[in-house]
Order: structure tokens, then C-alpha cells, then sequence
């Protein structure tokens, strides 16, 4: 579409970008504060102190203690993820000759 295709649909096509600009800082909100480890490290702190005092039985405790592992696992993998990206992406700069660099790659025993 040419400069005058984006002029005409600018009034249809800016509410609609908006909107998906939006949802989309609703959606990273929300991983923010499901996915951040240290708050579900609290989190874990918080039902292991309720469980202690009475407040919860064991029962909610066990779920709610594998809700929040489950999260934490998926922190995990996802930084994984984001260093084994930055990983080839240094690999592919060091191929092209553009920077020297090692990189050791611990083992995972898991």
C-alpha cells in the first residue's frame, strides 16, 4: 500500500493499532507479574507461612505450592531460552569474523 493507501486508511487502521498496542501491554503485564521469580519465590514464602500457622490446610498449600513451582520452571526454561538465543547470536557474529569469542557451555545433569 502507497503512501496515499496509508493516508486514506489511517482513521480505520489507528483505533484497531491501538487497541493491539494495548492488549499487547496487557499481555506483558500479566506474564510480568505471573512469571516474575521473585515474586513467586514470596509467593512460595507467603503459603509455606500460612501453611505453618494454620491458615491453609495441607492440601491448598500442595497446590498452591505446585501452581507456583510449575511457574517457576517455566521462568526457568524461558531464560534458557533467552541465553541460548544470545548464545547463537554471538556464535553467528564470531563466524562472521565480526568479534572473538568463547563460550563455554555448562552441562545440563537434569
Amino acid at each position: 500500500m502507497g503512501l496515499l493507501g496509508n493516508i486514506l486508511m489511517a482513521p480505520l487502521k489507528a483505533p484497531v493499532d491501538g487497541f493491539v498496542f494495548i492488549l499487547e501491554q496487557i499481555k506483558n503485564y500479566v506474564d510480568q507479574e505471573m512469571y516474575d521469580e521473585s515474586r513467586l519465590q514470596e509467593k512460595l514464602l507467603e503459603a509455606r507461612i500460612s501453611f505453618e500457622r494454620g491458615r491453609i490446610s495441607q492440601e491448598e498449600y500442595s497446590e498452591l505450592e505446585a501452581i507456583i513451582l510449575e511457574r517457576l520452571k517455566i521462568v526457568h526454561q524461558r531464560q534458557e531460552v533467552r541465553i541460548m538465543e544470545a548464545v547463537e547470536e554471538l556464535e553467528d557474529i564470531n563466524y562472521r569474523g565480526g568479534i572473538q569469542v568463547q563460550i563455554e557451555r555448562e552441562e545440563d545433569d537434569s
